[in-house]
């Protein structure tokens, strides 16, 4: 797949930490989940947008 390099910064109530955008030409088979790390251990939130290929449904 692809890593991702996040840039250190200061978290703020207003303002969010870090954003990446993607656009990404991947068929995800059934069954399969996608998953994220980091080094160590902090908390993030993954937000992934996507069709169903299946037609007619």
């Amino acid at each position: 797949m692809q890593e991702i390099s996040v840039p250190q910064t200061n978290q703020s109530a207003y303002e969010p930490s870090f954003k990446q955008v993607l656009n990404m030409n991947y068929s995800l088979q059934a069954g399969y989940k996608i998953g994220a790390t980091t080094d160590i251990a902090q908390g993030f939130a993954i937000t992934i947008e996507g069709v169903n290929w299946r037609y007619p449904i």
